[in-house]
């Protein structure tokens, strides 16, 4: 996994919504579902 600093991930959401053009809400939604999918599987384990 690679974290990144706040700064970073605003550019990554920028160019994410800006140059390829998905929606931030979209973008949004897949952050909270890996989230999601992350706290299930440390949960589970």
């Amino acid at each position: 996994m690679y974290i990144v600093t706040a700064k970073e991930m605003y550019d990554i959401n920028h160019y994410t919504m800006h140059e390829i053009g998905m929606d931030g809400r979209l973008l949004m939604e897949n952050a909270g579902r890996a989230v999601r999918d992350k706290v299930v599987e440390v949960v589970d384990s």
